[in-house]
């Protein structure tokens, strides 16, 4: 089996439900996780699959200047870096066949279901979004983010600022693995839920449009799935995770961490039930999105969104087209 360590620098306040993120690393055994942090955890129970690295930003800061002449500005700005986190975690990594990073406003599903060895036999990299990535950890594919081709913005443009909008962890680096030949695996189901609905709705066309509204997702011990109404009937999919970006979801009842299973449904996570239509046509109904709004409704917040479409609006997209 090949061994495989995901990487997780995060300085700050964790979101509310990372008990249930680390209950999610659990299940995956046979995956470690790397979380770099300054939090204290002293409150979660940590699964012997993650290993805790307490540290500062400033500490990686420095090193990352030291590496490469400039450090991120702030801890949100590490996404930058992500496609070096080989070198800056080596000692962590360097025995691993595969490295990896990820968002932790997530729940993973049963990883290895889905990316099994065979996928990780043919391919030089899962996943071609910053939510959840691994690369075969080896020199042909370790130092793909040094390449500089036309037409495709560079890992050093994107620390340095100078190329306009650049999103080379998802974007800049899955161009030069397709230039270059190398394989990306590009068929992961997994769920990135559309920032400004309510209810579920999953971006990037992975799912049929047909089953993409009237769902909610399930977690057990087994897997994490996509429970959904199609044709009259309702369907269950395993996934690889869920992705909350900017939702603000509720946990309630702390008592859900001791469960073999939970549900996920807008915007919280409860107790398993069992689910008829009618149970997830309630939970999937559409409404307006007030805790996303509403927030958002101040002068200073809507000043900041004019100003950035102000600046960015001669800016060349940096956009990769997965089935392209």
């Amino acid at each position: 089996m090949k061994s495989i360590i995901i990487v997780l620098p995060y300085f700050g306040k964790f979101p509310n439900y990372f008990s249930l993120f680390l209950k999610s690393c659990a299940v995956n055994p046979t995956i470690n996780w790397l979380i770099a942090t300054d939090q204290e955890l002293s409150n979660f129970t940590i699964p012997d699959n993650v290993i805790v690295n307490k540290t500062s930003f400033h500490v990686l800061q420095q090193q990352c200047e030291e590496k490469y002449g400039i450090g991120p500005a702030t801890p949100y700005s590490l996404c930058k870096y992500r496609v070096v986190y080989h070198e800056l975690f080596y000692d962590y990594v360097r025995n691993y066949d595969f490295w990896g990073f990820c968002d932790c406003d997530l729940i993973f599903g049963n990883l290895r279901n889905l990316i099994t060895e065979y996928i990780l036999s043919s391919f030089d990299k899962i996943s071609w979004r910053g939510h959840l990535t691994l690369f075969r950890n080896c020199d042909e594919v370790n130092e793909v983010y040094k390449y500089e081709l036309p037409g495709i913005k560079t890992f050093k443009g994107c620390i340095n600022n100078s190329e306009g909008v650049n999103l080379f962890d998802e974007v800049g680096i899955n161009k030069l693995f397709d230039k270059m030949g190398l394989r990306i695996y590009k068929d992961l189901p997994f769920a990135d839920l559309l920032i400004r609905s309510n209810n579920f709705i999953c971006q990037h066309d992975i799912f049929d449009p047909a089953t993409n509204t009237n769902q909610i997702f399930r977690w057990t011990e087994d897997g994490l799935y996509r429970v959904y109404v199609y044709d009259n009937q309702v369907h269950s999919q395993p996934i690889a995770y869920v992705h909350f970006l900017k939702r603000r979801m509720k946990y309630d009842d702390s008592s859900i961490e001791k469960d073999n299973s939970f549900l996920i449904v807008p915007n919280k996570f409860i107790k398993d039930q069992c689910l008829n239509i009618e149970d997830i046509l309630t939970f999937s109904k559409k409404s307006i999105y007030w805790s996303y709004y509403l927030p958002r409704l101040t002068p200073k917040f809507l000043f900041s969104k004019v100003l950035e479409k102000l600046l960015s609006r001669n800016l060349e997209p940096d956009i990769y087209i997965r089935n392209e």
